[in-house]
């Protein structure tokens, strides 16, 4: 009875011990893949950082072009020649929004790996890039687009420019294209239509700079945090 009773007791050991032992593989698997694709997601987020300041770039020197025109409006359109000017026109780009690369993310939370992240910070920081900032920046590029291309297709067509793509300084979707032919309009420069374009690109290219700031700030400290997730592995 005895020895029965201490098979039975070996048996069912075995069987739990074994369903230990694949517990433990699988978690290994689990947290392995988790680690995998953090490390793609740190790479994703340093291309990330790359291109919003990039935008940043771009932006500043959109408001440094509206801020030497408005110069030159007030002061007769002395300052500037008219070529300076027209390029000073085309060289403003609000409308460049930040485009996040989010497939890792949305990878690490289709397959179960974010609940394997213990550090809290680190996943808070997550959901605030990819969910509530993105939105954000979403919402903002959404609107600057729709009010913007006003101005764009107006002063294209009140200065005739005519541009040729295969001068672009740079081929990449920032690229900065180069004036080939204009025709200035003197009338259409001095006009509060313009000015009020202006300013409303100003103001936009301000508050997508404080947003893009926020996001900057946000990606560093993810970055950060994944690091220091990863070097326990």
């Amino acid at each position: 009875m005895f020895r029965y009773a201490f098979e039975a007791v070996v048996i069912i050991s075995g069987i739990l011990l074994s369903f230990y032992i694949e517990e433990l593989r699988i978690e290994r698997k689990n947290i392995k893949q988790k680690n995998e694709i953090l490390v793609d997601l740190k790479y994703t987020a340093e291309d990330d950082l790359k291109q919003i300041i990039l935008i940043e770039s771009i932006l500043f020197n959109t408001i440094e072009s509206v801020e030497l025109l408005l110069n030159d409006i007030k002061n007769n359109h002395s300052d500037l020649t008219d070529r300076e000017a027209v390029e000073n026109i085309f060289n403003i780009e609000v409308a460049t929004s930040f485009i996040p690369k989010d497939g890792i993310y949305n990878e690490l939370i289709s397959t179960g790996s974010f609940e394997l992240i213990e550090n809290r910070r680190l996943k808070s920081t997550l959901l605030e890039v990819y969910n509530h900032l993105k939105e954000r920046n979403y919402t903002i590029s959404r609107i600057i687009d729709d009010d913007v291309q006003d101005f764009f297709a107006s002063y294209r067509k009140e200065f005739k420019l005519r541009i040729d793509p295969s001068e672009a300084e740079d081929q990449s979707i920032y690229g900065r294209l180069v004036v080939e032919e204009f025709e200035f309009n003197h009338d259409f420069f001095l006009s509060g239509t313009l000015i009020g374009e202006l300013t409303t690109v100003e103001f936009y290219s301000r508050n997508y700079l404080s947003l893009l700031n926020t996001t900057k700030n946000s990606y560093h400290r993810l970055i950060t945090l994944l690091d220091e997730e990863l070097a326990g592995i």
